[in-house]
């Protein structure tokens, strides 16, 4: 066995940061409970383009046939940021610079009126099938 020379040198350490992946699992999961698991949050990890990430967050109704509905998506290359997030239900999109501006936007999304109507009318459709 030869000696190899390690020509790599020091690697850089992982910095602990929240990825944009992670924060959408973590308000999938936040929803979920927020509902009693009437209307479950989940996150689709989405086939890569060459050089990009794409992630979409969705609502499952398992009660109403495991309805289904995408209320995000995001896209992003392996630095993160920039990152391009899309409202799926307004078709409304932008290009966010760090993780505040990621946040923000996530907010103004969750807390829209299409986005409650759509909870709201879930929720509804739920109570009344299980009165059935």
């Amino acid at each position: 066995m030869s000696n190899i020379e390690d020509l790599w040198g020091e690697l850089p350490k992982v910095e602990k940061i929240k990825t944009p992946l992670m924060i959408l699992k973590e308000q999938a999961e936040i929803l979920s409970k927020k509902t009693n698991n009437l209307i479950e949050g989940f996150v689709d990890i989405i086939a890569p383009i060459p050089n990009s990430m794409r992630f979409r967050l969705k609502i499952k109704a398992t009660a109403l046939g495991g309805y289904t509905a995408n209320i995000v998506e995001v896209r992003h290359d392996i630095r993160m940021y920039p990152i391009e997030v899309l409202n799926s239900q307004t078709g409304m999109s932008g290009s966010l610079q760090n993780e505040s501006e990621y946040l923000e936007a996530l907010t103004k999304i969750f807390q829209s009126e299409e986005i409650r109507n759509l909870i709201s009318a879930v929720l509804a459709q739920i109570i009344s099938s299980e009165k059935s």
